[in-house]
């Protein structure tokens, strides 16, 4: 028995030494020939080229970075696309075979995109050397022409195969988004495809589509990817559909190897292998938000087999030891400067922290859900005013309110909409909230963390981060973006996903009697998926939403708001 167990432990030594040394091996046969970086061919085996994809999505507009407290105390400043660009010139000198992507929504979330309307994040994507992106569904924020024109510059190339745009509406668009196109990497040719979510109508709303239709995503990849195949010994699919239809795709769509995906805004630590058909594993990654990590992917692509394996795959976080790229933060600095001029001003002071977090503005009444409702009742004389929860960004602390703040809270710019539209209409509208707050469609987003904008007295701006673990959205119970704030003299009480109470100044809704509502242009016209709107009898859109608030906060000077009981839930 005892020499048993002495021959277990030596056969375990020899096994353990064995592994050691193929793993020595197996480094130790990496070497740089030429501009391929090439694992060489032991005895009996094909050689391997390296490839490293480097990845961000969701930044959100965040050039500069943002502050985020650190469990020891105080704060750190993360992030910043002049990190990001630091990071991948240096990852190109160790790899020459390296890619650099971005999987959407680079726009939309700090004053950079308020001011400069995504020029500043086209000029510092430039800077930082991207290779290809995908548009996300915040790319179309301010609408189709638009996006099409401020690419215009873009030195990376702009991918997507489900969005179709009208050439007679959008002529040029054919040459600013292509459906693929196909790197040559280290001798390995790689396509790259974009997809972007089936649902972006209710994302962005009906008019921020003109002359152009979404496609299912599964269905224009199971006819494109084929065509790739023949061109390209590796398939990559850049995602702006979210975590969970990334999955689906990878295990329904033959002939992809790798998906990196956006929109869910979904932290992996590591690459997940699902199944694909035929049991071919397909690599999907997804690198959180607004560019606090890079997502890295070394894949080992062998010609003789034509298959691709993944080597390794990390997060690469951008904190103060990443230095920042001295040509990309000078690109950055020249916008902020332009901005801190302008957003310095003070235009009120709040008496208390006007609430906007989003677990809180996505659920329940809040004395800024209320001032908002209240502020676009009086600004359009409508008889009642709504505003989605998702609009509403941040909350506004008690003391000075600079223009800043409020830009933060509310940065999306949409017109006012007021709408003619029957009692029964605004009735589903309400019955379609109870639903929804009831977890009954809710999608799924993970991780999300609240921000707003600070102005130092030197001028410089920050976003500064906090975060939230009730933020989450979850399918039971979820914290939904159409969740509605109102004006006062509604009455709403929600209970079980039904609507127990709906009156306007204490009368209860007729079905047939015409009133008039206002709201975002989003909301009006179907978004958050309020299609009931577009049953209205007419509507008219005027102003600018955030500009009003400014001007309401200017107006008022002193803000002091409290809840009255609008909503009960």
């Amino acid at each position: 028995m005892i020499k048993n167990k002495r021959l277990s432990f030596s056969l375990r030594l020899v096994l353990t030494a064995v592994a050691v040394l193929s793993f020595s091996l197996m480094i130790s046969d990496i070497s740089l020939a030429g501009n391929n970086l090439v694992r060489t061919a032991n005895k009996g085996e094909a050689c391997e080229t390296l490839i490293r994809l480097l990845h961000t999505n969701d930044v959100h507009s965040n050039l500069n970075g943002f502050v985020t407290p650190v469990a020891a105390g105080g704060t750190e400043e993360v992030a910043g696309v002049s990190r990001i660009a630091n990071f991948f010139k240096n990852a190109r000198k160790q790899n020459p075979n390296t890619l650099c992507l971005s999987a959407g929504d680079d726009f939309q979330g700090t004053l950079f995109f308020n001011f400069f309307r995504g020029a500043a994040e086209i000029d510092a994507m430039n800077s930082a050397g991207y290779d290809v992106s995908c548009p996300g569904n915040h790319e179309f924020d301010e609408g189709s022409e638009w996006l099409l024109k401020v690419i215009g510059p873009a030195a990376f190339d702009i991918v997507n195969c489900n969005l179709e745009f009208d050439p007679a509406v959008h002529p040029g668009a054919a040459a600013r988004i292509k459906p693929y196109v196909i790197k040559n990497v280290g001798g390995v040719k790689i396509a790259i495809t974009g997809a972007i979510s089936y649902n972006l109508i209710n994302l962005v709303g009906p008019k921020s589509l003109k002359g152009v239709s979404v496609a299912d995503p599964a269905a224009a990849l199971a006819k494109l990817v084929p065509e790739l195949r023949k061109k390209a010994d590796i398939v990559i699919l850049l995602s702006h559909c979210g975590y969970e239809s990334d999955t689906k795709l990878a295990a329904g769509v033959s002939g992809i190897d790798v998906i990196v995906g956006g929109h869910s805004h979904t932290k992996l630590e590591k690459a997940v292998i699902v199944n694909g058909p035929s049991s071919k594993p397909v690599i999907v990654f997804q690198a959180f938000e607004k560019g606090e990590f890079v997502g890295e992917l070394n894949l080992a692509y062998c010609p003789g087999e034509r298959k691709v394996r993944l080597v390794d795959s990390k997060l690469d976080r951008m904190d103060a030891s990443v230095s920042k790229d001295a040509p990309t933060q000078k690109i950055i600095d020249k916008y902020a400067s332009e901005i801190s001029q302008q957003v310095m001003q003070v235009v009120g002071v709040a008496v208390k922290t006007l609430v906007g977090e989003r677990d809180i503005i996505r659920s329940e009444e809040t004395n800024l859900g209320d001032l908002l409702s209240d502020t676009f009742l009086k600004y359009s004389k409508a008889d009642m005013a709504v505003i989605n929860g998702g609009c509403i960004r941040a909350s506004i602390l008690k003391g000075d309110i600079k223009i800043a703040d409020c830009i933060n809270t509310f940065p999306f710019n949409q017109p006012v909409c007021v709408m003619k539209i029957k009692g029964k209409h605004i009735k589903s509208a309400f019955d379609y909230v109870a639903k929804m707050i009831a977890g009954k469609v809710c999608p799924i987003y993970t991780n999300q963390s609240q921000t707003r904008t600070v102005v130092y007295p030197d001028g410089r701006f920050a976003v500064i981060e906090t975060p939230s673990e009730t933020g989450k959205q979850l399918l039971a119970g979820g914290k939904f973006g159409g969740f509605l704030q109102v004006s006062k003299g509604v009455r709403v009480a929600y209970k079980n996903g039904t609507v127990e109470e709906l009156t306007l100044n204490g009368a209860a809704f007729e079905d047939e009697k015409i009133y008039t509502l206002a709201t975002s242009d989003f909301t009006a016209n179907g978004g958050d998926g309020f299609t009931m709107f577009n049953l209205a009898e007419e509507k008219q859109t005027f102003g600018n939403m955030t500009d009003t608030f400014v001007e309401a906060v200017k107006s008022m000077k002193i803000i002091d708001v409290d809840t009255d009981g609008r909503i009960r839930n």
